[in-house]
C-alpha cells in the first residue's frame, strides 16, 4: 500500500475505488507494477466515456469479422470511422459487436454509411488494417490466427469486397499490400 500511496493521493485512490475515475496511462503502468491483477479488469479509452475498450481484446469471431468489414468497406476519417454496406446481414452483426461494448454509432441518411464517431476507435481500425482503400491490410497478427479464426476474418471481407463461387474466390481492392496478405492468407487453406 506504501507503494501505491507514493503514486497517488488518498483522494485519487479512493475515486479510483468508488467514483470509477482515471488515471493516465503512465501512473497505470506503475500501478500493474506494483499490483498485476489491475491487468485483468482495466479499460482505456479517452476521457469521453463513450469510447473505451477492454486492455485485452479478446480476438472473438465477432471482432475478426469486424475487421474484415472494415477492410472491404470501411475507411477512417479524421475523427470518425465509417463502414458502409447495405447488407441487413452484415449490418446486423457489425451492430452486435459496437453495442456489446456500448459504443454509439449512426446510420448516415440516404447513404449505406455506418459512423462511429470516435477517434479511439478510428485510430485502432487504421492502426491494424489501414486507413483507407490504398492502405489497407490485413492486421499483423494474421498468420498466429486458428484457421477457423482466419476465416472468419476472410469471410467478413469477402462478403464486402468479393466473391466466392463453387471453383473460385475473387476480390477487388487498390491496395497492393492487402492483395499480396490475402494471397498468403488462402495459401493456409491449399
Amino acid at each position: 500500500m506504501k507503494k501505491i500511496r507514493l503514486l497517488l493521493n488518498p483522494a485519487k485512490i479512493h475515486n479510483l475505488l468508488f467514483k470509477n475515475e482515471r488515471v493516465s496511462l503512465d501512473t497505470y503502468k506503475k500501478l500493474i507494477k506494483i499490483i498485476p491483477r489491475l491487468s485483468i479488469s482495466s479499460k482505456i479509452g479517452v476521457y469521453g466515456r463513450d469510447y473505451q475498450m477492454p486492455l485485452t481484446l479478446n480476438l472473438s469471431y465477432e471482432f475478426l469479422r469486424l475487421l474484415g468489414y472494415y477492410i472491404a468497406e470501411g475507411h477512417a476519417a479524421d475523427d470518425y470511422l465509417i463502414i458502409s454496406s447495405g447488407d441487413k446481414e452484415i449490418i446486423e452483426d457489425f451492430s452486435r459487436f459496437f453495442k456489446g461494448l456500448n459504443i454509439n454509432f449512426y446510420w448516415r441518411p440516404n447513404s449505406y454509411d455506418y459512423q462511429i464517431s470516435s477517434r479511439f476507435w478510428r485510430e485502432f481500425l487504421a492502426y491494424l488494417c489501414g486507413a483507407n482503400s490504398k492502405e489497407k491490410h490485413l492486421p499483423a497478427f494474421w498468420p498466429q490466427l486458428s484457421k477457423k479464426q482466419l476465416a472468419s476474418l476472410l469471410s467478413a471481407y469477402f462478403s464486402g469486397d468479393g466473391g466466392v463461387e463453387v471453383n473460385s474466390i475473387s476480390c477487388t481492392t487498390a491496395s497492393k499490400t492487402l492483395a499480396s496478405d490475402i494471397v498468403w492468407a488462402l495459401t493456409i487453406f491449399g
